[in-house]
């Protein structure tokens, strides 16, 4: 078995980052909120500003040069205060599931969030029968909030759930 590196993303990164974001969303079109078609689009200004750390951290997964798991880390929009994390984009490609590599990343992306002195909260969201990612979730000590229906880009119908994790402020 190859070893895998967890690391933070960096500008130089973005290729490896929009091309696991491509296979994410081609080869898992349910389980995501956006579609391919918008991220195709984007601008590699896009990708770059997706690993600069403020507002958004990217973390990789990588086999040797391969990367092959990702997650993302933003401040999220609908907290004014600025003080809530986002976590999205968990992917981890099929040839390596079943390894803990989503448990990995979600880790790394934690250890950053919570390492900002802005954030005090992070939230992350899956659909409804994820249980991959639901584990992983669950392992970092989130806890359900609500449950939503919504139709995901594929045309299916199930439950967003989304979970939240708080700490105090320093």
């Amino acid at each position: 078995m190859t070893d895998i590196t967890i690391r933070r993303l960096t500008p130089e990164d973005w290729p490896c980052l929009r091309a696991i974001r491509l296979l994410a969303l081609r080869t898992e079109p349910g389980v995501f909120s956006g579609s391919l078609e918008a991220a195709e689009a984007q601008p590699v200004s896009w990708w770059q500003a997706l690993t600069t750390g403020t507002p958004h951290q990217a973390f990789g997964a990588f086999a040797g040069a391969d990367m092959v798991g990702l997650v993302t880390a933003f401040t999220w929009n609908d907290d004014p205060t600025g003080g809530t994390a986002f976590l999205g984009m968990l992917f981890v490609a099929a040839s390596h599931r079943g390894q803990g590599l989503a448990s990995r990343l979600m880790a790394a992306a934690m250890a950053w969030v919570r390492a900002q002195p802005r954030f005090h909260r992070a939230i992350v969201g899956h659909r409804d029968g994820n249980v991959a990612s639901m584990r992983a979730i669950e392992r970092q000590g989130f806890v359900v909030i609500r449950r939503s229906g919504k139709i995901w880009p594929d045309g299916g119908v199930a439950d967003e759930v989304d979970y939240a994790l708080e700490w105090g402020r320093e």
